[in-house]
């Protein structure tokens, strides 16, 4: 697997630390948010060596969201599934997204 120069995050959590291995040398993590709630452990030997540049932002602004969403549908960018439940395993969904092993978004499927 590559290394990446720009890494969005928008997950946090235990697997955040993760991100400090795939990150380039002077890469960028940009974190906006916590799904997975705080990030427990954090190597600051593995960001000042590799001299990762990391940055906690907000979503932005409605317009900014326009056109965040415009360049998404330009560039046929789609986010990555994990697993889509039924509404009948909505339990199932949240025990698995609390045990943080997916990759990807875990959604509910509508009838």
């Amino acid at each position: 697997m590559g290394e990446a120069d720009l890494i969005i995050d928008g997950v946090g959590g235990p697997t955040f630390h993760q991100l400090l291995y795939l990150a380039k040398p002077a890469g960028r993590i940009v974190i906006f948010g916590a799904t997975s709630g705080p990030i427990p452990e954090l190597s600051p030997a593995k960001m000042f060596f590799k001299q990762l540049d990391i940055r906690g932002t907000t979503m932005g602004s409605p317009q900014e969201f326009g056109h965040m969403l415009r360049v998404f549908e330009e560039h046929h960018i789609r986010p990555v599934l994990s697993r889509t439940y039924s509404l009948e395993e909505a339990a199932e969904a949240l025990f698995d997204l609390e045990g943080n092993q997916n990759f990807g978004k875990i959604t509910l499927g509508m009838p």
